[in-house]
């Protein structure tokens, strides 16, 4: 096993053979370490995939792209291309079925005790703290949460006008 892919990871197929499928996943990775986790944009922990460490380290699973730098935090990120084998049938053509259902979520189960912020009230960074301190009076699964979290973030102030 090379890893696991987040929920809502955007994905392109790129060949099938049997039951498995091959595919790209656009990304970004810190160069620090040994790159585990692959992050849906530059500079934001919006984690789309995370790695075994061997496979982090396997060069022929990536083609790499542009490389910047954080100016907050001083990390250096790269761009790539993660190739992976995955078992076929696991994927929707869209995300907008999952963004449904975990806005509806979000609205339903973070609305019980007070207000909740509109998806834009906080940056892709910012969100996964302030829905922590929140998610525990939910009845919410760790999947759930996981999608949930991944929605705001998506949606946050860093994307407004983008979906």
């Amino acid at each position: 096993m090379a890893g696991s892919l987040e929920a809502a990871t955007t994905v392109k197929v790129v060949e099938t053979q049997g039951d498995k499928v091959k595919i790209l996943v656009p990304a970004w990775r810190k160069e620090k370490g040994f790159g585990r986790v692959l992050y849906e944009d530059f500079g934001m922990n919006i984690t789309s995939a995370v790695l075994e460490k061997d496979a982090a380290e396997d060069a022929s699973l990536f083609t790499e792209g542009e490389r910047k730098e954080d100016k907050m935090t001083g990390l250096s990120w790269r761009q790539v291309d993660a190739a992976l084998w995955v078992r076929k049938g696991a994927f929707l053509p869209s995300r907008e079925a999952l963004w449904s259902y975990a806005g509806e979520t979000y609205n339903r189960g973070c609305s019980v005790c007070h207000g909740q912020p509109d998806t834009a009230h906080f940056d892709a960074n910012t969100w996964p703290a302030m829905f922590a301190g929140m998610v525990g009076f939910t009845n919410m699964n760790a999947e759930t949460q996981a999608l949930v979290l991944k929605y705001l973030q998506m949606h946050s102030s860093d994307f407004v006008g983008t979906h």
